[in-house]
């Protein structure tokens, strides 16, 4: 019933008829359901974004329209926002609630765990030996000494002025370990996939990484 609630949740198979609810007891497994949800949701969005040949290609850059700055933006330094060129995508944004389950918050902090990440795709001993080779490529995909870098402009506070500084980046690497307080030795997130909010706390976090 865990995979038919999944199949049922992707935007292909529901034909416009939204699920309700997915009941059962502690342990029982709703969280892994919820992240391999999440998970789906990614892969379908990212076969929309295989159609573009750049990603600034994604979107479309739109104004305010009742703003007292220059073009009715809100702030002399932004003027407008920047929207999906394709309405679909936005079908694949997902938001989860709780008003008293630990977990929901769990799942967005292990979403973008690298240390988990590649010991869930560690072959098994019984392993067939075409999947463990596949497990192990995916593997090597998510190995942050293998990655490519990325150039970041930081402000160095001791001088006062901002520098170039090259990190490893799989998926907005940098950022993710930001969000969540990691120092450069200490990174253990391979991308920004998900994050925390709701309480106050997280709120910060997020508006002022480190």
């Amino acid at each position: 019933m865990q995979q038919l609630a999944i199949n049922l949740s992707w935007r292909p198979c529901l034909d416009d008829q939204p699920i309700f609810s997915v009941n059962g007891p502690p342990g029982t497994g709703k969280t892994t359901l919820l992240k391999e949800i999440v998970a789906g949701n990614v892969v379908e969005r990212a076969n929309l974004l295989t159609q573009y040949q750049d990603p600034d290609d994604v979107f479309l850059r739109q104004r305010f329209q009742d703003g007292d700055k220059v073009h009715r933006g809100y702030s002399q330094f932004c003027w407008g926002y920047y929207d999906f060129v394709d309405e679909q995508l936005k079908d694949y944004g997902m938001l989860v609630a709780s008003c008293n389950n630990a977990a929901v918050e769990n799942i967005t902090k292990e979403l973008p765990d690298g240390v988990a990440l590649l010991k869930g795709m560690k072959p098994g001993e019984k392993e067939e030996e075409s999947i463990g080779r596949g497990l192990l490529e995916v593997q090597n995909l998510y190995q942050l000494e293998r990655a490519d870098r990325e150039t970041y402009t930081i402000w160095n506070q001791q001088q006062e002025r901002y520098e170039s500084q090259s990190y490893p980046d799989i998926y907005f690497t940098k950022l993710a370990n930001g969000l969540a307080n990691r120092k450069a030795g200490e990174w253990d997130r391979w991308g920004l996939v998900s994050a925390p909010f709701g309480k106050m706390s997280n709120l910060k976090a997020i508006c002022t990484p480190s």
